[in-house]
């Protein structure tokens, strides 16, 4: 998978892939794939953003929902940061308690994906691999019904919020 960014004065802004890169510079490859996403819209609005707020707007548009990849494609710039600016204000509300929860379901939220999109690789072809994968992948399904119904309960109890 390329590395994403914005080409602007004849430097790269990387939006996507920064642990590509940095593991690509440790193993000494000078050379890998990059697709500039950077039009002349972008860079204007890339100059009269913060490193914070393109974080963010990298963020939200690789990580998030649909429809805030639509926004940002549309260009409701504005829109998004303060969707994603109250999202961060939700969390600084909370106590250190319920931090640490969003935390995890958002840590999970990611594996979860990840795992999906993995498993469907075909490129796996070693033994030891197979094993291992196994045993991990039973461990998981052993505790997949206790985790569904504790995530429904819980899923249940925050909606009434």
């Amino acid at each position: 998978e390329p590395l994403q960014g914005i080409d602007r004065d004849h430097k790269c802004l990387l939006l996507n892939g920064f642990k590509r890169y940095r593991c690509a510079r440790m193993l000494d490859i000078n050379v890998v794939p990059y697709i500039s996403l950077g039009s002349d819209e972008a860079e204007c609005i890339i100059k009269k953003l913060s490193i914070r707020q393109i974080s963010q707007l990298a963020h939200g548009y690789f990580r998030g929902s649909n429809d805030l990849r639509q926004q940002i494609e549309e260009g409701k710039i504005s829109w998004v940061l303060n969707t994603l600016g109250e999202s961060n204000q939700d969390k600084t509300d909370c106590t250190e308690i319920e931090r640490n929860m969003l935390r995890e379901l958002e840590i999970t939220q990611k594996y979860i994906q990840r795992v999906i999109h993995k498993s469907e690789e075909t490129r796996y072809s070693n033994n030891a691999f197979y094993a291992q994968a196994n045993l991990l992948a039973g461990g998981i399904l052993r505790e997949l019904d206790n985790f569904k119904k504790s995530i429904n309960i819980f899923y249940d109890r925050t909606s009434k919020a």
